[in-house]
């Protein structure tokens, strides 16, 4: 953080949470989720969970021809006595007519396989997010986001949201590939009149994921769903301030800032530790050296 920032943080007790819209990474949750599955994997499914809904009295809602098609061949098959081991067949039958009807109605552009998802961006931006590390020593992170050594790093225990509800600490997971889910009934039922029923337990994987290059910085974030009640890609959140354990100064942060986050401290914060950090002499790392607040 720079300095001021830092110090209207500790003063207010609020840290600001941010809409995945503005992070920084370009890959960052701003995605297109693609299927994982085969058109004939998510038939075979589709299958399944119709014959389901038609032993509980229940039709999809014939909002396509895809699923119009499904209705009547499931209602035939249990008129007819079949029962589940028939399904694999039907299943077969149904991708054959889904890949024959664009060539018999090619003006009805409504009949797809949904493989590719775009409003997840909308239902993720609803979410606020507060990231953090667990790292205070990293050089790279200091020049990003500590105003190149000259701002703070603030220190908290994990304990500091506890008074906000909504908000939960996830740890940031490392990949290699795009993530996506691997749910073969999230895709089933995203191809039907419901959106899938599974969105929201998938979404926190979904944010949580960053490509490897990142994972030095050990990030963990803290979120809120914000329920799309508010357009604020910004929210400030109370936090409890005898969560806040240390203070670090940068390499760079003046010497006449050390004064001043000493008699901030002093005040109601008597037990935080304020540090300084300092090059080492012989490796490429940050050394962190206390400060006695009383004579700073």
């Amino acid at each position: 953080k720079s300095i001021e920032t830092a110090i209207k943080i500790v003063k207010n007790g609020h840290l600001r949470f941010f809409s995945p819209a503005l992070f920084n990474d370009p890959f960052d949750g701003q995605r297109k989720l693609k299927c994982p599955y085969t058109d004939a994997e998510i038939m075979g499914r589709l299958v399944e969970i119709g014959y389901e809904k038609l032993t509980n009295g229940s039709f999809f809602l014939p909002i396509r021809p895809l699923l119009n098609y499904l209705n009547h061949e499931i209602s035939k098959l249990h008129q007819a006595g079949g029962g589940a081991t028939d399904l694999p067949a039907l299943a077969h039958s149904a991708l054959e007519f889904y890949y024959s009807y664009p060539l018999l109605h090619p003006e009805d552009d409504s009949h797809h396989l949904l493989t590719e998802i775009n409003w997840i961006v909308p239902f993720q931006n609803n979410y606020r997010i507060c990231s953090m590390s667990k790292k205070a020593d990293n050089i790279t992170m200091w020049s990003f986001y500590a105003d190149q050594h000259q701002g703070v790093c603030l220190g908290f225990n994990k304990n500091l949201f506890h008074q906000q509800e909504k908000v939960n600490a996830h740890q940031v997971n490392y990949v290699n590939q795009l993530p996506t889910i691997n749910d073969l009934d999230f895709w089933a039922h995203a191809n039907t009149a419901n959106y899938p029923f599974s969105i929201m337990e998938h979404m926190l994987n979904y944010l949580t994921s960053k490509s490897e290059h990142w994972s030095g910085e050990e990030e963990v974030r803290f979120a809120c769903y914000d329920s799309g009640k508010s357009m604020d890609l910004t929210v400030d959140l109370e936090f409890d301030l005898t969560c806040l354990e240390r203070v670090i100064l940068g390499v760079r942060t003046p010497d006449r800032e050390t004064a001043r986050f000493a008699s901030l401290l002093r005040g109601h914060l008597g037990k935080c530790e304020l540090s300084k950090c300092t090059r080492s002499d012989t490796e490429f790392n940050l050394d962190m050296k206390s400060i006695d607040k009383r004579l700073a």
